[in-house]
């Protein structure tokens, strides 16, 4: 090839060097027998894509930029990416590619420095003026003098001899629009978009690979299967249960290898809360990856069930979460991954970029990362996408996916079979069965031998019974009254300290948790009381401990360990105070770092195996986070009226694994003095109504009676319930906007829908000293343009978030008032608020209402 080193690509590295760079990164990311949705070969498709993709830095323009020593963007006569994406087009149509798989390189180079947009939008304007459009006839022109040789002969090796420099359409560039199909998917409308965004993140990963010089692993390292077992010397029911998850896991496995060639890809594994499901689906999803050669994806709704299943992890396999083996991703992680397995170095970006493209063995991850970045993602989030090639993927508790998103993601199942050849796993106790409903024919398997003897072993040994209140609307008495706040805080006061133990309170919305852990604490006055709120105790232990807090949010200090203080300080406090009763309350409000600590130390506390607990009762408040895999158990719960698999959920917190004889689940209906809408309605009527399916269910089984059997409230509640709510889906849904956004390839509306239906702001909250020094360590990062060190200051800063209702939200000036404190230009804090509450008056962890004295934003 004509020597091209003196055009460069990035300063440093000649054009040639980096495209054949990203096409070797392109083959890693790619299988040679790979297809298009037209049968032809991806690979090549890739392949002519990642070594064209840059030939537009040959224009003298271009060239100019990149030579200038002085830091600035590129002006849109400098933009490379236009020249690049047609010379692309013509080369794939040159090799006979259809006009739809040609459309789809054009826009991922086009694209590959950008998020895709709406294509359906801008494909006309380009078809109506190529000539002029981005200055692509000019920018044609320019590589005509000045480097005409070197792109023909590029053009020749990468289409076989193909195309040259003398076919391109330098002095009428419009003559393409002809070449393009007058919509960019053609006949595949449906098949159209996941190719572009296949094609696109491919290319984007592997040229961001490239420019930050970290080739890609020949092999994926992951943990090893064989280590997943369970005790056993355990006795009595407990062994009983040992058994049974054992056998449980072993069917998983020996049915997820089995599966012929013909499976659609998509299996169930449905088990009973505490029967084992997480390791039960992890043992057989990474001896299924170890015979496909992906990785394995573990998909969860909250970050709250994230950080226990991350402890679980660890200490199962013996791995950090920033190894080859093992990493953890999203918003509140420091995402690494160490390819050489040297996690004492300190990183220079490289580990950052493995870790968000998702090269580890094993990563554990959100939902919203997972579907967010295949519906719609940002050009960064897209990296992640070429992993899921041959992957096997676990969606635990897929039931709290919201309903709006249902159809879409069982076309991205789809997607994900077909496309990628990936094993999907749906994992939990109350299958919501949106697939079966779905026009695409997956047709879920199963995974679990007999499910319905682990659910019959719950009919045998009762673990939980529910109990129904009379404010829950059934039958005759659909005219019942809910409960108001202060007679519900005397009624868990007076319950808790009767019984004694450890009550759990789920309330529908942080407001309403928040009104009932101060009529507990009012009713816990009236009745003379010594009461202690473990909020109270964390706010002086992290005071008191204000570097070792932080240190353990930068992963250099153990959270057991810190717990366990808390609890030996909860102790003592309980005996000088002659406590008779502990309260805390858990909402989304609080900052995650409060959060996960409470979370512990709660644990802690309801260790009955510990001779260490205080032995007085525990009354926890708490909005729905506890529900989704907390391994949280108590003697009793109760749960503000809400879906059936909600309250399925909620009876896995109590009498979790056989403690007590028999745990009871109060059912009941709450009222709020702030709304004139009870909660419950509130939260599961917004997006259709989930409340009429549950009381179809309950009265299917028997609530009227005044209790339920848990085994009748998992299996033919649940059952009951999904045909309610299916039913009621068919007659009111006759089309999906997002499904329809997807196969007309609307990629910024896709980007721009969230599984989060969240009305609220994140607001940095600083509350010690140790945080405020991490907050300038941010701060003395970006001003100085050090990102690796920024990304990981914000890494610990993202723990410090609390979500704020707008409607509180903090005003500009304020937060620019404390940048300007710390001594830095306020306009280095526009993506988000910050509070400084050193003084500790604004933020209140004993009531679980987090943020408060707040103004609206302006």
């Amino acid at each position: 090839m004509t020597d091209s080193s003196s055009y460069l690509a990035r300063p440093g590295q000649p054009l040639g060097e980096h495209l054949e760079g990203v096409a070797a990164n392109a083959a890693t990311l790619v299988p040679n027998d790979a297809q298009t949705p037209r049968d032809e070969s991806l690979h090549a498709l890739v392949q002519t894509v990642a070594q064209l993709h840059d030939i537009g830095k040959l224009t003298p323009a271009f060239q100019q930029y990149i030579r200038e020593e002085r830091n600035r963007p590129p002006t849109p006569s400098e933009y490379h990416a236009a020249p690049g994406a047609i010379l692309t087009f013509h080369a794939l149509a040159s090799q006979q590619f259809s006009p739809a798989t040609a459309t789809a390189g054009f826009y991922a180079v086009l694209q590959h420095h950008q998020a895709l947009p709406n294509v359906e939008d801008v494909h006309p304007d380009w078809r109506a003026d190529f000539g002029n459009y981005d200055g692509l006839g000019r920018k044609l022109q320019g590589i005509e003098r000045s480097a005409r040789e070197q792109a023909s002969e590029r053009l020749e090796v990468v289409t076989d001899g193909a195309l040259s420099w003398d076919d391109i359409h330098v002095d009428d560039p419009a003559q393409y629009a002809d070449w393009f199909p007058s919509v960019p998917f053609g006949d595949d409308f449906d098949k159209f978009y996941p190719l572009v965004q296949r094609v696109w993140s491919t290319l984007t990963c592997a040229d961001k690979l490239d420019a930050a010089d970290a080739p890609l692993a020949p092999r994926t390292e992951r943990p090893d299967p064989d280590q997943i077992g369970f005790e056993s010397e355990a006795a009595g029911i407990e062994r009983e249960l040992n058994e049974l998850r054992s056998e449980a896991q072993q069917s998983v496995s020996e049915a997820l290898s089995s599966v012929e060639s013909g499976s659609s890809g998509v299996f169930t594994l449905t088990l009973p809360t505490g029967f084992g499901k997480t390791f039960a689906g992890l043992k057989a999803a990474l001896q299924r990856a170890g015979e496909t050669g992906g990785r394995v994806v573990y998909a969860l709704p909250y970050t709250t069930i994230l950080d226990q299943v991350d402890d679980a992890v660890r200490e199962q396999f013996a791995v950090s979460p920033a190894s080859e083996q093992y990493t953890l991703h999203h918003h509140l992680a420091d995402t690494r991954t160490a390819v050489a397995d040297n996690n004492e170095s300190v990183s220079d970006g490289t580990e950052t970029l493995y870790g968000e493209s998702w090269q580890a063995g094993l990563l554990l991850t959100t939902t919203v990362q997972l579907f967010e970045s295949l519906a719609g993602s940002a050009n960064l989030q897209s990296i992640k996408l070429p992993a899921l090639q041959d992957a096997v993927i676990i969606v635990d508790e897929p039931q709290v996916l919201p309903r709006e998103w249902w159809r879409l993601i069982t076309h991205l199942f789809d997607v994900l079979t077909d496309r990628y050849d990936a094993t999907v796993i749906l994992m939990t106790a109350t299958q919501p069965r949106f697939v079966d409903q779905s026009s695409v024919p997956l047709n879920p398997t199963e995974l679990v031998a007999n499910p319905g003897q682990y659910f019959e072993f719950l009919a045998d040994n009762e673990r939980v019974i529910f109990d129904i209140d009379d404010s829950i609307p059934l039958g005759t008495d659909s005219q019942s009254s809910p409960v108001e706040p202060e007679t519900a805080g005397r009624r868990l006061v007076e319950q808790t300290c009767a019984n004694g133990g450890a009550t759990l309170s789920i309330a529908n919305t942080v407001q309403n948790a928040t009104e009932l852990s101060e009529t507990v604490r009012d009713s816990a006055r009236d009745r003379s009381l010594n009461v202690l709120n473990l909020g109270a105790v964390l706010e002086s232990y992290t005071a008191d401990n204000t570097e070792r807090v932080v240190a353990q949010l930068e992963g250099e200090d153990d959270i057991e360990e810190l717990a366990g203080e808390l609890v030996d300080e909860i102790r003592e406090r309980c005996v000088e105070q002659d406590v008779n009763l502990l309260t805390a309350s858990l909402t989304a409000a609080l900052r995650p770092s409060d959060r996960v600590l409470l979370i512990e130390t709660i644990s802690s506390l309801l260790d009955v195996s510990s001779d260490e607990t205080p032995g007085c009762p525990v009354l926890v408040t708490s909005t729905q986070l506890v529900e989704a895999g907390v391994d949280l158990s108590f003697d009793r719960v109760y749960r503000d009226f809400a879906p059936v698999p909600n309250l399925a959920q909620a009876a896995g917190r109590c009498n979790r694994s056989f403690e007590t004889d028999c745990g009871r689940v109060v059912l009941w209906r709450l009222s709020s003095p702030e709304h004139d809408r009870l909660p419950s309605e509130l939260i599961y009527t917004r997006s259709g109504d989930r409340l009429t399916p549950t009381t179809v269910a309950l009265e299917n089984v028997g609530g009227e009676a005044g209790t339920v059997p848990e085994f009748a409230m998992i299996t033919d509640g649940v059952e009951t319930y999904y045909d309610a709510l299916h039913d009621r889906d068919h007659r009111e849904h006759g089309h999906d906007e997002l499904v329809i956004a997807h196969e007309r390839a609307r990629g910024e509306t896709l980007r721009e829908a969230s599984l989060i239906d969240d009305h609220s702001e994140e607001v940095l909250v600083v509350r010690t000293e140790a945080e405020r020094e991490v907050l300038t360590e941010y701060l003395t990062a970006k001003t100085a343009g050090t990102l690796q060190a920024g990304k990981e200051a914000m890494a610990t800063l993202q723990q410090l978030f609390a979500s704020v209702p707008e409607d509180r939200a903090v005003t500009i000036d304020e937060s620019e008032a404390v940048v300007d404190e710390l001594g830095f230009d306020a306009d280095l804090l526009e993506e988000f608020a910050v509070v400084l509450d050193l003084a500790r008056s604004r933020y209140d962890l004993r009531n679980g209402s987090g943020l408060r004295r707040t103004d609206r934003l302006v």
